[in-house]
Order: structure tokens, then C-alpha cells, then sequence
């Protein structure tokens, strides 16, 4: 379903990260000028995990959200406030293969997760976004290191919280590997309790040092 990523020995270089969200920052303006006019459709579907219900909303561009909540009701009511302009219409069966991925990717975050995502916002935002992306699985950084990351002073940390806390995609966008320097998350939108699974799971598949055991 999908291939372990591999963690990267050092950060990304600002310039790399830059580079990748100028592209998807790109894709969005020119997906707002070509859609102005016409109707958000968001088809959206839901599934059970064993960290418990999650929906997912995807336009034609990509995944616009994966959201998780306690009830069906509650999820949709969450979509609803988070795209309000936006029509949703309930998946098909051909939509189950989308929600298997994501309901795969949640148990195990540490795979490369395949299918686009939709997402949009200024350049703080994609730059951000894009910074967090490249986190490996099973670390943890801070909101000031991600500012770094980005070229950002690290005075922007309490933006890039902001941004984590509006965090509609999750896992695919892994919010939960970002925390604060005394390694508490308070920001994580779905809980400490699903921040701290997910990165138990990754930990879980971090390689082991040849040295343990030994004197």
C-alpha cells in the first residue's frame, strides 16, 4: 500500500523546501484562477481506525482533508465548518480505495503516502507545510525549528503553531511530529492521546543502533 519513507540524515536545505512549495503554490493560484466561478465539490467518505473515525474530503485536485472525530455526525459537521462554500457529496464505492489508503496511512505513518493533496494558502503556509513534510517519522522538531527550516526568524514559531493547530490533513500533513521546545504538542487539533500513537507506531520502525546490547 505504501513504501516506508526513508528518514534523511539531515534537514532539507531551505532552498529545497522552498523550491517545493513555490510548485505547489503555484498549482493553487492557477487552480484559483482556472475554479473562480465555478462550485467547490468535495466527495467525502469515512472509515474506523483503531485510533477511531476519521473522514476524508477530496476535491479533483487532491485530498482537501482528513479529519477525525467521534461520530459520523460530528465529522460532517466539521467538514461543513471548515469549507463552508464548499458542496459535499458522499462517496461512492469507488471512493472506498481512497479512505483504505488513508485508513492504512494512519496505521502506519511512517509509510510514504501516495494520493495528492489539495491544499492552499500563501507562502508562509506552503513553506511551512512543505517543512513539515520532510520531518522523518518517529522525530519530533519544534515550531522554532520548523521557522528555521523555512529561512523564517524564529520569532515566526508562534505562526507555524497556527498553522499546525488549522491542520486539516492529518498525518498526510504530519502535524503530530511538531512540538513545542519542552516537547509537549498542546496545538496537536485531534489530541495528545493520537499525537503520542502516531509517533509510538513510527518509533517503532526508526532503525535500530547496531550498538545496543553491547557494553
Amino acid at each position: 500500500m505504501g513504501a516506508r519513507t526513508e528518514c534523511q540524515s539531515e534537514c532539507p536545505k531551505y532552498t529545497d523546501i522552498r523550491s517545493r512549495s513555490r510548485l505547489a503554490n503555484s498549482k493553487s493560484r492557477r487552480w484559483f484562477m482556472e475554479e473562480k466561478g465555478k462550485t467547490d465539490v468535495l466527495t467525502f467518505g469515512t472509515g474506523n481506525s483503531s485510533l477511531g473515525k476519521f473522514l476524508v474530503a477530496s476535491s479533483d485536485k487532491g485530498i482537501r482533508a482528513i479529519l477525525f472525530g467521534d461520530t459520523k455526525d460530528v465529522l460532517f459537521e466539521e467538514l461543513r465548518r471548515e469549507f463552508p462554500d464548499a458542496t459535499c457529496v458522499g462517496g461512492g464505492d469507488e471512493y472506498g480505495n481512497v479512505i483504505g489508503a488513508v485508513g492504512y496511512l494512519i496505521e502506519h505513518p511512517e509509510s510514504e503516502f501516495q494520493l495528492p493533496l489539495d491544499t492552499a494558502g500563501g507562502d508562509f503556509e506552503q513553506l511551512t507545510r512543505a517543512a513539515i513534510r520532510t520531518i522523518c517519522a518517529g522525530k519530533t522538531v519544534s515550531h522554532a525549528e520548523i521557522a528555521r527550516m523555512i529561512g523564517a526568524s524564529s520569532e515566526s514559531a508562534r505562526y507555524v503553531a497556527d498553522v499546525c493547530a488549522k491542520n486539516t490533513i492529518a498525518v498526510a500533513v504530519p502535524c503530530h511530529r511538531v512540538e513545542e521546545a519542552d516537547g509537549v504538542g498542546p496545538q496537536y487539533r485531534w489530541g495528545e492521546r493520537i499525537r503520542r500513537a502516531l509517533l509510538i507506531r513510527e518509533k517503532a520502525y526508526l532503525p535500530k543502533s547496531p550498538w545496543v546490547g553491547f557494553p
